[in-house]
């Protein structure tokens, strides 16, 4: 036996299968722990890192206004926008810096800042993933085509720079590309 803390595993396995015994068990913990290395590692940690620095309204609001804006602002540009202090906002660039989601440049005295292809990635996605949550219920008015790997496809335009190309599978897991389109 593996472990008695895979008596509930062993349990579930044997309703789901009719049966079980130590060697299936044993069998689904080895695809489980396979499950769980490709889950973990370093990508975990450095998306981890950029959630959390979106998890924060300013922060996000900061990285939505200069995806929206496409170009540089200034440090003095998102006082106006944002309800918050000049630390904050500072402190919030800083942070949204460091997780790699923004850039920052010196020109003269001035601080301006821009969205990282990555954090434009990251909207996009979450903009395509709205569209699909709330366009579940009428997929098949959607947009559709089935390619050679049979899945359907329905395309979403984020903006004029970026493609994001959803696709659900026949096992009813979505796959969510993002590409950039070539101008």
């Amino acid at each position: 036996m593996c472990m008695s803390s895979t008596e509930r595993l062993q349990r579930y396995l044997a309703d789901e299968r009719g049966g079980c015994g130590d060697e299936e068990v044993c069998q689904r913990l080895e695809e489980l722990e396979e499950i769980d290395a490709a889950a973990g590692g370093p990508a975990l940690d450095a998306d981890v890192g950029l959630l959390s620095a979106l998890a924060n309204e300013t922060r996000y609001k900061i990285v939505r206004i200069l995806h929206i804006a496409g170009e540089e602002l200034c440090v003095c540009e998102f006082a106006p926008l944002l309800d918050v202090s000049d630390s904050a906002i500072s402190h919030a660039l800083s942070q949204l810096t460091d997780a790699g989601l923004i850039t920052r440049r010196k020109e003269g005295k001035w601080r301006k800042y821009r969205a990282t292809a990555r954090a434009n990635a990251v909207l996009i996605a979450l903009d395509g993933s709205r569209e699909l949550w709330s366009e579940t219920r009428v997929l098949d008015t959607a947009h559709r085509r089935t390619t050679s790997h049979r899945s359907d496809r329905l395309y979403f335009r984020g903006s004029r720079q970026w493609l994001v190309l959803a696709s659900v599978r026949y096992d009813g897991y979505w796959e969510i590309y993002i590409e950039k389109v070539s101008s």
